[in-house]
């Protein structure tokens, strides 16, 4: 039974024989040919592309070899940069190291400015000592003529000694000279011309009104009386005056020399 079922399973050698001489046939009068065929319109095609390129790659050398001579002018310096590597690597290093502890003392001094109020101290803080000296007062007399656009500031010392010799002198007349005790000097006035004063109050000539007329320029006799009085006043305010521009001088330069240190 059971070698029945085997030779079922089985074809015989009688029944297999047809089927491969039929696949070989085929093999040989259809599939070879046409191999033979390709193969040799390959291999045609082939050298045909070799004779052709030939004379191509001959003509185009010149151009391949200037290529070549470019590329490798153009690749040269990074082939010498790369050289340095190690260098290049060290300093991107550095610049990263540095640009973090920027980043980080920048962000530490923002937060202590903004915890410790710095901004408003700045705000608050006072002038210099001889900005402070030298600003002018609403209540100096002087104040209006030494903020006036036609003065400018003083930038040297000689200059800064002579704008405070003038202000104290202007300080001094108007201190010691008082109007009010011109008439009083009537009472010196004699009836001779010795004495070189006459009468304020008569208005009368005399020979003393050449010396009033060339302090008041008036042609009466008791206005060169009056303008020899004033000039007189005046030169003992200067007199009286000479000691204290000496004093004042030397506090001057003495003040110079603590702000400026010259």
């Amino acid at each position: 039974m059971a070698e029945t079922n085997a030779t079922l399973l089985l074809p015989s050698l009688q029944d297999a024989t047809p089927i491969y001489i039929t696949i070989f046939r085929i093999l040989r009068f259809i599939v070879l040919p046409v191999f033979l065929l390709v193969y040799y319109i390959a291999f045609f095609l082939y050298k045909a592309t070799v004779l052709i390129l030939r004379p191509l790659h001959f003509l185009a050398l010149p151009l391949i070899l200037i290529g070549r001579f470019t590329a490798a002018c153009f690749i040269f310096p990074f082939h010498f940069l790369a050289r340095f590597e190690t260098i290049y690597i060290y300093l991107s290093t550095a610049s990263l190291v540095g640009l973090a502890i920027g980043a980080i003392v920048a962000l530490l001094y923002n937060t202590l400015y903004t915890t410790l109020d710095l901004s408003s101290s700045n705000s608050t803080r006072s002038l210099p000592r001889h900005r402070r000296r030298n600003s002018p007062s609403s209540n100096h007399p002087t104040s209006a003529a030494s903020s006036s656009p036609g003065r400018r500031a003083p930038r040297t010392a000689k200059e800064y000694r002579q704008q405070k010799q003038q202000q104290q002198q202007l300080d001094d007349f108007t201190a010691n000279f008082d109007p009010a005790s011109l008439p009083s000097l009537a009472g010196y006035a004699g009836s001779g011309a010795a004495r070189g004063a006459g009468s304020l109050l008569s208005g009368s000539s005399s020979s003393g009104g050449g010396a009033g007329s060339w302090l008041s320029g008036s042609s009466s006799s008791g206005g060169g009386r009056k303008g020899k009085a004033r000039g007189r006043a005046r030169q003992r305010a200067g007199r009286g005056n000479l000691l204290t521009q000496t004093i004042m001088e030397e506090v001057d330069s003495s003040e110079m020399e603590d702000e400026f240190g010259f």
